[in-house]
């Protein structure tokens, strides 16, 4: 019985950019990577509808990490107070 191939990431973007650029047929592409020319499309069409996605998570990424930084500098803002207000406490000039 023949076990199912897993392919890796890489490779599936690497044979979906293949197919994208047209350079050559959905058969020649199988044929080289020894693939099925359906998954090629399939790998193809996945990488077509997702694209967007790529660029839009960067912006997610950016505004969830600029909230995280808000977050962690709190606490850093307060050390920083109380810091000051306890060297001002010390302040003995007449």
């Amino acid at each position: 019985m023949n076990k199912r191939r897993t392919h890796r990431p890489e490779f599936k973007a690497k044979v979906a950019m293949e197919a994208i650029s047209g350079r050559r047929t959905i058969q020649e592409i199988a044929a080289e990577h020894a693939i099925h020319p359906i998954q090629v499309s399939q790998w193809k069409r996945q990488l077509q509808e997702n694209a967007s996605e790529l660029f839009g998570r960067g912006q997610k990424n950016k505004a969830k990490e600029a909230g995280e930084a808000k977050e962690a500098a709190a606490p850093i803002s307060k050390v920083v107070r109380s810091w000051c207000c306890f060297q001002h406490s010390l302040d003995l000039t007449p």
